[in-house]
């Protein structure tokens, strides 16, 4: 198989496995959010909109970097499945053990 088409097998199940790790939710608790939303909530200043705007942007991007690596992981483990599986339903022929042939040794 060709290594463009390998390549795009590859590109394309980590797409897939990158969208279903985005579209899952997931809880992202960091301090320095919970502090921009409680001062915005007391004093709704430009300042503090900004602050916030900046935290949600950070968020953004832990959870980008956290589904990209989710996605990785998802792809590896799909891969090592398959390889299993076909290590396990294809037959193979046992390797000799006798040394009959001399130019082996």
């Amino acid at each position: 198989m060709p290594v463009a088409k390998k390549m795009s097998y590859f590109l394309v199940s980590y797409a897939c496995a990158f969208l279903l790790a985005y579209i899952v939710p997931e809880h992202i608790d960091r301090r320095d959010f919970a502090h921009a939303v409680d001062v915005y909530s007391h004093s709704q200043t430009p300042e503090n909109m900004a602050a916030l705007e900046a935290q949600r942007h950070e968020n953004e991007r832990v959870h980008l970097r956290d589904s990209s690596v989710v996605a990785v992981v998802l792809v590896a483990v799909g891969y090592g499945i398959r390889d299993a599986y076909i290590l396990i339903t294809e037959p193979h022929e046992p390797a000799s053990m006798s040394c009959s042939d001399p130019s082996r040794i």
